[in-house]
């Protein structure tokens, strides 16, 4: 996002958008948002699904465990509050991945390479947000 922003901003996009009274932050940024912040939470769901089918065949089938006893400590370890938490972080990684580089993308100037700058940036402060963000959850949502 910080790239592709990035690089409409150098090559005055950006500027043409606002000539045209066109919001570019209602324009660009808000669908990016918007589309991260919803999808991040199905992609957990989804991968972790893949993840539990993963482990199951690998249990059954290379690893020689009873179906049954593999079903039966997934129900001992299974827990909801697992999954809404899960959820809930990806949903706040998403709304944090995606505003970030998004402002930074916005802020870019400097040509080609301040492009290249700026997403390295972007990637820097967005994982660092991430484990933050995974911290600061984590004591709200499960050391509770």
């Amino acid at each position: 996002m910080a790239a592709e922003l990035g690089t409409m901003k150098v090559t005055e996009q950006i500027d043409a958008l606002e000539s045209m009274a066109i919001s570019p932050h209602r324009y660009l940024a808000m669908p990016r948002i918007t589309a991260t912040t919803i999808m991040l939470p199905i992609l957990v769901i989804y991968s972790s699904t893949i993840a539990i089918f993963g482990s199951y065949s690998v249990a059954t089938f290379f690893l020689g465990v009873p179906s049954d006893t593999f079903l039966s400590g997934f129900k001992q370890a299974f827990e909801a509050k697992d999954v809404f938490a899960a959820s809930v972080k990806a949903l706040f990684f998403g709304l944090s991945i995606s505003s970030i580089g998004c402002f930074i993308g916005f802020q870019t100037s400097g040509g080609a390479e301040g492009v290249g700058l700026s997403t390295i940036k972007a990637f820097v402060i967005a994982a660092a947000s991430i484990l933050i963000l995974d911290y600061v959850l984590w004591n709200f949502l499960i050391g509770m």
